[in-house]
């Protein structure tokens, strides 16, 4: 697995942890409920470009931009009330990302995991 493809499977598995899990990384960097985003993001960026390269299969940019389209979904200003710790532990919108979050890591790795509380 080349270094792209490790990071993004690592970024994806940071939005498939628990909220216990996500708080805990959160609070160990100093930062808010959307670093766990923003660092997905910041390599989704690059996926057409690494899919164009052969660097990523169809299947897998596939499985990205659903992941993509779903945190999309529940940005912005008039979503702000999703990107609490509160959020992160009761909200189905998260349930849901942690979900696609899983679906990625598998598509990309073979691993399956159970769906994080």
């Amino acid at each position: 697995m080349n270094h792209y493809r490790r990071a993004l499977v690592e970024a994806a598995r940071r939005l498939a942890i628990s909220a216990d899990q996500q708080e805990c990384y959160l609070t160990q960097l100093g930062v808010g409920v959307d670093e766990i985003a923003l660092e997905f993001d910041d390599l989704f960026r690059l996926a057409a470009t690494k899919l164009d390269a052969g660097a990523i299969a169809a299947r897998e940019y596939d499985v990205l931009c659903v992941l993509e389209r779903a945190l999309q979904e529940i940005s912005g200003p008039k979503r702000a009330d999703l990107w609490t710790v509160e959020a992160l532990r009761g909200r189905s919108e998260w349930a849901k990302i942690r979900e696609l979050a899983n679906d990625a890591i598998a598509t990309m790795t073979g691993e399956r995991r159970g769906p994080s509380p």
